[in-house]
């Protein structure tokens, strides 16, 4: 499965570094990244990912064809993201359903995603709005924990590490950038928002016991900021 993940992920980084070439307007920046719905849940019940506000970096490399109408372009879009899981909250959550005072060590989301899908724009003299869609694959890396369970004198009754296998995930979703011109023609700068979304097959294994299938739903609205590299005009 990893050669599998590798492989893929190595296909997507050349698709979208060929893409960003040969006339290209291309979006590189930041944004902040932030979980929506279960991801960001702290109810263990509930499908809680109890991940917390993270950062990322963004390439989005459009280009237009000529039997597409004006103003509609097919866009690459790649981005890496990690958001921290906020460990005291899992902490009280299991201590509260265990009984017994827990600890859970420091972990995080780190998803990988490449996608494609339709862009429009229109224009309005030095501001541009750009509406897009996204399809493509998501790959996430989560960092195992260990949970640690103690007494109500502070002595160790047990602790188990539990590991995260992700498989790749199907991605959708949409964004948006409110750009200004800054140099004509040549650079602009953009408002960026992204929604994202995954349901992750995940294989989670323990120390002691047999590993067993789950899911998480992953979403994510990712504002940020970009800079706009327009092509250099080609010479008459």
């Amino acid at each position: 499965m990893n050669t599998f993940k590798s492989s893929i992920l190595s296909i997507c980084i050349f698709a979208t570094v060929l893409s960003s070439q040969a006339q290209s307007v291309t979006e590189i920046g930041g944004f902040a990244a932030i979980p929506v719905g279960e991801l960001g849940s702290t109810e263990l019940g509930d499908g809680g990912g109890f991940a917390e506000t993270g950062w990322g970096i963004r390439i989005y490399s459009k280009k237009e064809w000529k039997v597409l109408p004006e103003g509609m372009s097919i866009g690459f879009f790649s981005t890496y993201q990690w958001s921290k899981i906020d460990n005291s909250a899992l902490s009280e959550a299991y201590t509260e359903v265990l009984g017994q005072r827990t600890e859970v060590t420091d972990s995080r989301y780190a998803p990988f995603t490449t996608a494609l899908g339709p862009n429009y724009e229109w224009g309005f003299g030095k501001v541009n709005l750009n509406v897009r869609a996204h399809l493509g694959v998501m790959f996430l890396n989560t960092k195992s924990i260990t949970i640690n369970v103690f007494d109500d004198g502070g002595s160790q009754l047990t602790s188990e590490t539990v590991n995260f296998d992700n498989d790749p995930a199907f991605l959708y979703g949409g964004g948006l950038a409110l750009g200004y011109e800054l140099i004509p023609d040549i650079l602009d700068i953009a408002l960026t928002a992204d929604f994202l979304h995954a349901k992750q097959n995940i294989d989670v294994s323990f120390e002691s016991s047999e590993a067993i299938d789950s899911s998480q739903n992953l979403s994510y609205l990712n504002a940020g900021i970009s800079i706009v590299l327009k092509p250099i005009p080609e010479k008459k």
